[in-house]
C-alpha cells in the first residue's frame, strides 16, 4: 500500500522562490524551470496512481464488510424477536394494556368524552387493530367482551355502504357477549331512520345510548320501542311527543328541547340523575327521586321567566333527594333576564344538598339566593370573567357548613383576603381549591388565610391550579406561602394540568 505525502523534490520545487513568483503572476516559465517541474510531476503522478489502487481495494473490502454485517443483522433479528419481552407478558397484564388502548371500555357514562374519539368502524383503531397483530393477540382480544361493547358511529358519508356498517356492528355485538353495551350515534340534523331503528332493534340490551339526530329521526326510532336494559340515555335534538319505554332508566340528559310540553316522556319519578343543556325546565318539577341535577337554560327562557315574575312569594317545589346541583349560566345572558341561579333557588328547595357547583361566563349577582341548606359541604364558584366580590363573599358568610370551597375568576383573591380578615367566615373550611391564570395576586391573601387559621380552624388542604401558560408564577406562590405553612400542617399541592372542582 502506498504511503501518504509527496517526494522531497516536489516539496523543494513548490517552496522555491521562483515557483512562488510564477504562482503569484502570469509570467512564462523558462525552459529550465519547465524541466524541473516535469521532473517533480512524474513521481507525484505515479504516487497518485498507487493511491487510487489502494482506494479501490479498500472500497472492495468495505463492500464485503457491509455484506457481512447485513448477514449478521439478519441472523440476529429472528433471535431477538423470539426473546422479545412482549412474548412472555402474562395475558392478564396484556389485557390491561389492551384496555388502556381502548379506555372507554371501562367507562359507564353518557358524556361524549366517554366514547371513542373516532368511529368504531375504523379498522385502524382499537380494538380492531389489536386483533390484527398475531393469533395470540387476536385470541386474547376476542376473549375480552368489554373491548367490543362500546359502538360509536359518527357522521357517515352519503355513499357509505350501510350493509357493511351493520355487519361490523353485529360483529362487535357478538364479541361483546353479555357485557353491558353502549351506543353513540351522531347523524347531525340529518339521519338515517332505518339504520337507527335497526341499531336499537338488533340489540335490545343497550345499557347506555347517546344519540344526535333530527327530531323526526329520534321520534321514529325511540317512540314506544322497548329498551328493557337501558340505564343511561342522552338525546340531542328537538324531539317531541316521544314515549321512551325504558323502565330501568335512571340517568337522562336532553339537549336543545326549547319548549314546554310535548318533549320526550320517560318515567320521571325513577330518574336519579338528570342533565339539561338549553332545554325547558318543565320536567324538573316531576323529578321526585333525582339525586344529581345539572342545568343550563336558554337565555330566551330566562327572559320569559323574568317577565312572568309578579313579585308575589313563590312556594318552592321541594326536591328532597338532590345532593349534587350544577348550574351553568348561559353565555349570552342579558342583564334584563333572570339568572339561572336565582330561578332555581326561587322555584326549588334542596333540603339535603351536599355539593353545589356554579359556573358563569359573566358576572352574576348571587344575592337572589335566600339561603343555602345547612347540609351543604362542597361549594364551587367559577367565573370566566370577574366575579361580584360583595355577592360572593355575602354568600360565603351564609354558608357556614361548607368544608370544601373552589374559587375561580378575577376577584377571587379579594374574597380570600376578606376570609382571612374574618375567620368566622366558613368556620368549618377544611379544603380550599383555587383556579387562577394570573396567580401572583393570590399570594398574600392565601398566606394570610393560612396564617389566620392555623390556631383555631380546620383548614388542612390547599390545592392551586395554575395553567402552564402562567410560567413561573406558581413558584412565587410557593415561596410566599412556605414560611407561613411549614409548621401549620396545611398540605399544599399544585396542579398544572388538572382543575379540581367537585
Amino acid at each position: 500500500m502506498a504511503t501518504s505525502g509527496c517526494s522531497p523534490l516536489a516539496s523543494d520545487v513548490v517552496s522555491a522562490p521562483w515557483m512562488q513568483g510564477l504562482l503569484a503572476s502570469n509570467d512564462a516559465p523558462s525552459p529550465t524551470q519547465l524541466t524541473t517541474v516535469a521532473e517533480a510531476l512524474h513521481p507525484l503522478r505515479n504516487h497518485l496512481a498507487r493511491l487510487d489502487a489502494d482506494v479501490l481495494l479498500a472500497e472492495l473490502v468495505l463492500v464485503q464488510l457491509q455484506r457481512s454485517r447485513k448477514a449478521v443483522l439478519q441472523a440476529i433479528e429472528p433471535l431477538e424477536v423470539v426473546r422479545h419481552p412482549m412474548r412472555i407478558v402474562p395475558d392478564d397484564i396484556l389485557a390491561l394494556i389492551f384496555e388502556f388502548c381502548a379506555p372507554w371500555c371501562r367507562l359507564d357514562d353518557i358524556s361524549e368524552a366517554s366514547f371513542p374519539p373516532l368511529s368504531s368502524l375504523n379498522r385502524t383503531q382499537a380494538p380492531w387493530s389489536l386483533s390484527q397483530v398475531c393469533r395470540n393477540w387476536r385470541a386474547l382480544a376476542l376473549s375480552l367482551p368489554q373491548l367490543w361493547a362500546t359502538c360509536c358511529v359518527r357522521r357517515l358519508d352519503p355513499w357509505t355502504d350501510m350493509d357493511a356498517v351493520r355487519r361490523r356492528i353485529q360483529r362487535m355485538l357478538d364479541r361483546s357477549s353479555s357485557w353491558p353495551r353502549r351506543l353513540f350515534i351522531d347523524f347531525g340534523q340529518a339521519g338515517n331512520v332505518r339504520f337507527l331503528q335497526w341499531a336499537l332493534g338488533v340489540s335490545p340490551g343497550w345499557s347506555c345510548i347517546r344519540a344526535y339526530a333530527g327530531s323526526d329521526v329520534l321520534h321514529e326510532a325511540f317512540h314506544r320501542r322497548p329498551l328493557p336494559e337501558l340505564r343511561r340515555l342522552a338525546l340531542w335534538g328537538r324531539i317531541s311527543h316521544t314515549e321512551i319505554d325504558a323502565p330501568g332508566l335512571y340517568h337522562f340528559k336532553q339537549d336543545y328541547r326549547h319548549y314546554a310540553h310535548g318533549g320526550p316522556e320517560v318515567q320521571w319519578d325513577r330518574i336519579t340523575r338528570y342533565e339539561s343543556e338549553k332545554s325547558h325546565p318543565d320536567c324538573l318539577y316531576r323529578l321526585t327521586s333525582v339525586k344529581e341535577l345539572a342545568v343550563k337554560f336558554r337565555t330566551e327562557f330566562l327572559q320569559e321567566a323574568e317577565r312572568a315574575r309578579t313579585g308575589a312569594s313563590v312556594v318552592p317545589t321541594v326536591l328532597g333527594s338532590v345532593s349534587v346541583l350544577r348550574i351553568t349560566e348561559p353565555e349570552d345572558r342579558r342583564e334584563s333576564s333572570l339568572s339561572a341561579i336565582a330561578f332555581m333557588f326561587e322555584q326549588f328547595a334542596f333540603p339535603v344538598l351536599r355539593t353545589f357547583v356554579f359556573h358563569c361566563s359573566q358576572s352574576v349577582r348571587l344575592a337572589g339566593i335566600p339561603s343555602l341548606p345547612h347540609t351543604l359541604e362542597n361549594l364551587s364558584l367559577s367565573y370566566e370573567l370577574g366575579m361580584d366580590v360583595d355577592a360572593v363573599y355575602g354568600l360565603l358568610q351564609r354558608a357556614s357548613t361548607v368544608r370544601a370551597l373552589h374559587l375561580r375568576g378575577n376577584g377571587g383573591s379579594e374574597v380570600v383576603r376578606r376570609m382571612a380578615a374574618n375567620p368566622s367566615t366558613l368556620p368549618m373550611l377544611y379544603d380550599l381549591r383555587v383556579t387562577e391564570q394570573w396567580i401572583r395576586s393570590w399570594g398574600r391573601p392565601l398566606a394570610d388565610l393560612v396564617d389566620s387559621r392555623i390556631k383555631g380552624c380546620a383548614l388542612r388542604k390547599l390545592a392551586i391550579f395554575v395553567p402552564s401558560s402562567a410560567g413561573e408564577e406558581g413558584n412565587k406562590i410557593d415561596r410566599i406561602l412556605w414560611g407561613h405553612i411549614r409548621d401549620s400542617g396545611v398540605q399544599v399541592t399544585y396542579h398544572p394540568n388538572e382543575e379540581h372542582k367537585f
